[in-house]
């Protein structure tokens, strides 16, 4: 690698991603707060930016492990049972439509195997006698095919298949409560408020699916237990698109009361779920894998070198990033090189 890339790779990577003191923990997103302007993709098995494309074919065949499955939240003594599978069946005309013609979600017809499934927990997500890998503290928890992590699952937990596996019951503070009737408007029923945060909670975990990270991770570092990383030594690395022209809230916000809060901000009205929906910057991000216009950049690959890949598109623009608690070693291998 020549002075000149080494040098251009070191300001990326400081100025694009603040100190952990720059970092504030707020629930509504500032304009000028970083994870707006980062999209991250996992990486696959073999090394490259993740493809939906060779995850699962040209089309996402889902189905529910029970018609019923649903999802029960309790606060006080309101206590809400939410079916998965009209929101799921929402969730999937909308990714459908948004990566259309590339690529299709949709329920498995009769006579087809689902590459999909949604279920609840497993026995042993839910076991919190072990610490590593327990996921009880999670609403829910995406594996997804030909993906780094997809085998230790299979080891793990015992999985068959990739998937959404959902808490079966997530009990509902006052302080989340709260949220939601700033996000969604005051006076709407607790069934009301519960059924489109499953919505905002599907199309999140139908992002993992696809790829998408969460900008949280890339900007603040790795944290201890997500949704995709039940463990943190497993969190090393993504590739990372910067778009500074971005306006829209990211779906792939850790929390989903962060995403809830600022997209009701920035649209200046209640959610519904009309309104509920995926920024552009990351749908085009995943249309750029689908229809390789970004072209998989295998040649000289390595993780360590931190290579920018300059094409087409300005989502083309994209480089690898190790999260801030990693990044002191990956600089100093990049500049020896």
């Amino acid at each position: 690698m020549n002075l000149i890339k080494k040098i251009f790779i070191l300001i990326f990577m400081v100025s694009s991603f603040p100190p952990f003191s720059a970092i504030a923990d707020n629930k509504t997103l500032s304009d000028s707060d970083p994870k707006n302007f980062v999209v991250g993709l996992f990486f696959d098995e073999n090394g490259d930016t993740y493809n939906p494309l060779v995850g699962y074919g040209s089309v996402l065949r889902y189905t529910l492990s029970d018609p019923n499955l649903s999802i029960q939240y309790t606060h006080h003594d309101d206590v809400e049972n939410i079916p998965i599978a009209p929101l799921m069946q929402r969730a999937a005309v909308y990714w459908s439509r948004v990566t259309a013609p590339h690529f299709t979600v949709r329920e498995r017809r009769e006579g087809e195997s689902a590459n999909f499934i949604l279920q609840t927990m497993l026995p042993v997500m839910l076991d919190s006698s072990n610490a590593g890998l327990y996921l009880g503290n999670l609403d829910a928890y995406t594996v997804f095919p030909h993906s780094r992590e997809y085998e230790e699952d299979v080891r793990d937990y015992g999985i068959t298949s990739a998937g959404i596996f959902f808490r079966p019951s997530i009990p509902i503070t006052d302080d989340v409560f709260t949220n939601w009737e700033d996000a969604m408007g005051s006076g709407r029923s607790f069934r009301e408020y519960a059924e489109h945060n499953t919505y905002a909670l599907i199309l999140h975990e139908m992002g993992h699916a696809l790829g998408l990270a969460h900008p949280d991770e890339i900007v603040n570092g790795p944290s201890f237990v997500t949704d995709i990383h039940p463990r943190i030594y497993r969190t090393n690395s993504y590739d990372v698109y910067w778009l500074p022209d971005s306006h829209e809230t990211p779906i792939m916000l850790q929390h989903l009361t962060d995403f809830l809060l600022t997209l009701r901000q920035r649209l200046g009205q209640d959610l519904t779920l009309d309104n509920i929906a995926v920024s552009e910057q990351e749908i085009n991000v995943i249309l750029s894998q689908l229809s390789f216009d970004c072209r998989p950049h295998r040649e000289n690959f390595d993780i360590s070198s931190r290579s920018l890949s300059l094409t087409k598109s300005k989502y083309c623009n994209h480089s690898t990033v190790y999260p801030l608690a990693k990044r002191i070693v990956p600089i100093i291998t990049a500049l020896s090189h």
